[in-house]
C-alpha cells in the first residue's frame, strides 16, 4: 500500500471499537463478579481488561488494513484507548460512589471521601501507566507479529 493511503486511514473507528469492547467486557466482568463471586475480588481481571481489548482491536486493525499500524497510528490508538479507559474508569467510580451514597448517606463523610479519592487517584495513575505500556505493546509489537502472520498466511495461499 502506498504511504498516501496510509495517511488517510482514521483510527477513530478503532478507538470507538475499543471503547465498545472495553465497556462490554467491563459490564460482563461486573455481572459475573456480582452474581457468581460476590465475596471475592476480580480486580486483576478488570485491571487487565484494557490490554485484552487492545489486543483484540490490534488484530482487527491488522485484518482490516492488512498491515501493522504506523508509528503515528500506534500513538493515536494508544492515547485514544487510554483516554477511553480513563474516562470510563472515572464514570464507573462516580457511579459506584453514587450507589454507595444512596445505600448509606453517611458512608461518604469528608474524611472517608478524601481517603477514598487519594486511593482512587493512585489507582488511576497506576492504571494509566501500566495500561499505556501494555497498549503500546499491543498496538506495536503484537500487531507487527499479527501482520507478519497474516502476510505469511496469504503468501502460502497464493
Amino acid at each position: 500500500m502506498t504511504t498516501e493511503h496510509q495517511d488517510k486511514i482514521s483510527v477513530r473507528g478503532y478507538v470507538v471499537g475499543f471503547g465498545a469492547v472495553f465497556l462490554a467486557l467491563t459490564l460482563v466482568i461486573a455481572v459475573v463478579r456480582i452474581f457468581f463471586f460476590p465475596d471475592t475480588s476480580v480486580a486483576g481481571v478488570s485491571f487487565i481488561s484494557p490490554f485484552i481489548c487492545a489486543t483484540f482491536i490490534a488484530m482487527k486493525f491488522v485484518e482490516g488494513e492488512k498491515r501493522a499500524p504506523t508509528k503515528a497510528e500506534r500513538r493515536k490508538l494508544t492515547m485514544g484507548s487510554i483516554a477511553v479507559t480513563f474516562l470510563l474508569q472515572v464514570v464507573f467510580a462516580g457511579i459506584a460512589a453514587g450507589i454507595l451514597a444512596m445505600m448509606d448517606p453517611g458512608a461518604l463523610s469528608r474524611r472517608a471521601w478524601s481517603a477514598a479519592m487519594g486511593v482512587a487517584v493512585f489507582y488511576l495513575i497506576a492504571l494509566f501507566l501500566v495500561n499505556y505500556l501494555l497498549m503500546r505493546w499491543a498496538y506495536g509489537r503484537f500487531a507487527q507479529k499479527q501482520a507478519a502472520r497474516v502476510q505469511s498466511t496469504s503468501a502460502a495461499l497464493d
